[in-house]
Protein backbone atom coordinates (compact mmCIF):
# COMPACT_ATOMS: atom_id res chain seq x y z
CA UNK A 1 0.00 0.00 0.00
CA UNK A 2 1.57 3.42 -0.78
CA UNK A 3 -0.56 6.12 1.41
CA UNK A 4 -1.56 5.87 4.81
CA UNK A 5 -5.13 6.55 5.86
CA UNK A 6 -5.66 8.12 9.09
CA UNK A 7 -8.31 10.52 10.86
CA UNK A 8 -7.29 14.70 11.15
CA UNK A 9 -9.54 17.21 12.42
CA UNK A 10 -12.96 14.50 11.99
CA UNK A 11 -11.96 13.66 8.86
CA UNK A 12 -10.71 10.95 6.86
CA UNK A 13 -6.89 11.64 5.24
CA UNK A 14 -5.16 9.92 2.85
CA UNK A 15 -0.91 10.63 3.16
CA UNK A 16 1.26 9.29 -0.30
CA UNK A 17 3.97 7.65 1.13
CA UNK A 18 7.24 9.41 0.01
CA UNK A 19 11.07 9.03 0.39
CA UNK A 20 12.00 12.51 0.87
CA UNK A 21 10.35 15.77 1.65
CA UNK A 22 10.40 18.65 -0.63
CA UNK A 23 10.01 21.31 1.63
CA UNK A 24 7.88 23.79 3.19
CA UNK A 25 5.60 20.80 4.40
CA UNK A 26 3.90 21.17 7.91
CA UNK A 27 4.06 18.06 10.31
CA UNK A 28 1.06 17.12 11.72
CA UNK A 29 2.13 13.81 13.90
CA UNK A 30 2.59 10.13 13.51
CA UNK A 31 1.25 6.89 12.66
CA UNK A 32 2.49 3.87 13.16
CA UNK A 33 6.30 4.97 12.61
CA UNK A 34 5.18 6.99 9.89
CA UNK A 35 5.69 10.86 10.06
CA UNK A 36 2.46 12.79 8.75
CA UNK A 37 2.80 16.07 7.21
CA UNK A 38 0.34 18.80 5.28
CA UNK A 39 1.86 19.24 2.36
CA UNK A 40 0.32 23.37 1.71
CA UNK A 41 -1.15 24.02 5.07
CA UNK A 42 -2.15 27.76 3.93
CA UNK A 43 -4.44 25.59 1.32
CA UNK A 44 -7.91 25.11 1.99
CA UNK A 45 -8.41 21.63 4.06
CA UNK A 46 -7.59 18.62 1.79
CA UNK A 47 -8.58 14.73 2.96
CA UNK A 48 -5.51 14.14 0.43
CA UNK A 49 -3.53 17.10 0.89
CA UNK A 50 -0.82 15.10 3.11
CA UNK A 51 2.31 12.95 2.55
CA UNK A 52 4.24 10.46 4.75
CA UNK A 53 7.83 9.95 5.22
CA UNK A 54 9.26 6.71 7.34
CA UNK A 55 10.55 8.04 10.71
Amino acid sequence: MNEIIFSYNKTRCHALKVESLLGGESYIGEVEGWEIYQIDPHALFDQFGFVAIRK
